[in-house]
């Protein structure tokens, strides 16, 4: 007989399994102790997945296993007890008449045969299932070294707003044509019984989705964070209500201010440019150094670029070739003009400048989800308790539940957080209180709802003496 426990419900959701699909168990450091898991009845439990405890069964935690009732996973140990996810059930179970090895031999449950996964394809995407802001989890869209990166972030932007719900198959992998699919179909169903936009407005936007998987156009200016121009390939992330964010802010005191003044960025691409067409002209053998070494962060006519382009954002010119300028539509800069904007460019050519990362936590709403640009790159940003944080996608992080944010700095040194900005060090330290705790006798019911009480109290991080004390006042009188 499978019997569901009921316990009181955690404050951490976990993601819906989809029927007759192989559970997705996370993968965790070895000595990892406990995480908190979905019971079929819906409660949210707290599971050993550590070696020992698991083995004493039989088996380890993330197992595939056959058993009387179908392929299933390992969750962990509960209450002596091995629990198991089985395909197709909505949480986690176990046989009530098998606690030991010998048990769930008799009842004929076994390692199952691997399956062999196929190699991920050309156009594939592997997901992610992450905890987001809100405790709840979702599921998140990787980005490979070629993927589409605009059409990646415009996804999990609405995947973390709960607005469309990934689907990554058997295989947890999605196609640049699945993601457009399930935009288009919360687009569509968002203006059902709304005229804001025509049914034609409508459909043009989802048509421009095509582009988005090999690149964006986009054309801004230096004095506002969120000042893109407005294009057709834009117009979708205007429907769903999601802005397209920089930092690449010129500091209004300096020279460089002035010349960009009511300037965009590709009005003074095609301006250097010039400038340059026009000093070769006049001294080939001894011209002006008006631009970076490194390639103009601009195409000076933005095409879109090619699937194996690294970054998909057509903002990157590494081509020698020069544009076709015609100068009686481009401001002429005098030499000193362009040495000042050439110098500029150089110096921010990380696309970020402190009073641009102000400018967008003065922008951003605590909460807001956008899409930021940046190094010809476009990714998933936050802004949660006046920090900004872009979402963790690249594909070696696959692997690493844990690690879903990354604070956005200058400095470039990478400091990683959970889904719901904890640092690492910070989820040991809660990982050696819950284990202290259990030490000393209590349950892990009892140690959770004593964290989420001092928590209330306004302690982010309890220590273990907050965690006893709370225990030792509180425990007799839970209902």
């Amino acid at each position: 007989k499978l019997l569901p426990f009921q316990f009181e419900r955690s404050m951490v959701m976990v993601a819906k399994i989809h029927q007759e699909e192989p559970i997705d168990i996370p993968d965790l450091e070895d000595d990892a102790g406990f995480i908190e898991y979905s019971a079929k009845n819906g409660d949210v439990l707290m599971f050993d997945i550590s070696e020992k405890s698991c083995r004493k069964h039989g088996f380890e935690f993330g197992n595939r296993v056959e058993t009387p009732r179908g392929l299933a996973s390992v969750v962990g140990v509960r209450d002596h007890c091995l629990w198991f996810h089985i395909d197709g059930d909505p949480g986690a179970s176990f046989w009530d008449n098998a606690n030991n090895l010998d048990k769930l031999i008799d009842l004929g449950i076994k390692l199952a045969a691997p399956e062999i996964e196929p190699e991920i394809g050309v156009g594939e995407y592997r997901i992610k299932k992450v905890q987001c802001p809100s405790g709840e989890q979702v599921t998140i869209v990787m980005q490979n070294q070629n993927g589409p990166c605009p059409l990646i972030a415009l996804c999990n932007v609405l995947a973390l707003r709960g607005t469309i719900n990934v689907d990554g198959g058997k295989y947890d992998r999605i196609t640049c044509e699945g993601m457009i699919q399930q935009i288009s179909s919360s687009l569509r169903k968002m203006y059902d019984f709304d005229n804001t936009y025509s049914h034609e407005s409508i459909q043009e936007a989802i048509n421009s989705m095509q582009v988005l998987q090999y690149g964006m156009d986009i054309n801004f200016s230096f004095s506002n964070c969120d000042s893109i121009e407005n294009t057709q390939t834009t117009k979708i992330f205007q429907m769903f209500g999601i802005r397209i964010v920089h930092g690449w802010i010129v500091d209004p005191s300096s020279q460089a201010a002035t010349i960009l003044q009511n300037q965009s960025y590709n009005d003074i691409t095609l301006q250097l440019a010039a400038l340059q067409e026009k000093t070769d002209k006049k001294q080939s053998s001894n011209s002006i150094n008006i631009a970076p070494s490194s390639p103009s962060p601009v195409k000076m006519k933005p095409v879109a670029s090619s699937p194996s382009s690294n970054t998909n954002a057509n903002t990157n010119a590494n081509s020698s070739e020069k544009p076709n300028v015609d100068n009686s539509e481009v401001k002429i800069l005098s030499k000193e003009e362009g040495m000042i904007l050439g110098d500029f460019l150089e110096l921010t050519c990380q696309q970020l400048t402190p009073i641009g990362l102000n400018k967008l936590k003065e922008t951003c709403k605590d909460g807001e989800l956008t899409i930021f640009f940046r190094n010809n790159h476009f990714s998933t940003l936050i802004k949660h308790e006046n920090e900004l944080y872009t979402l963790v996608t690249d594909i070696g992080y696959e692997k690493e539940p844990q690690i879903v944010w990354e604070l956005l700095s200058l400095d470039g040194n990478s400091v990683f957080l959970s889904g719901t900005f904890f640092t690492l060090e910070e989820l040991k330290q809660q990982e050696i209180v819950r284990n202290t705790a259990l030490e000393f006798g209590f349950f892990m019911m009892d140690i959770e709802n004593a964290i989420r009480e001092c928590q209330k109290k306004g302690k982010k991080f309890p220590d273990i003496d907050d965690v006893l004390l709370w225990l030792s006042e509180n425990v007799g009188q839970l209902e």
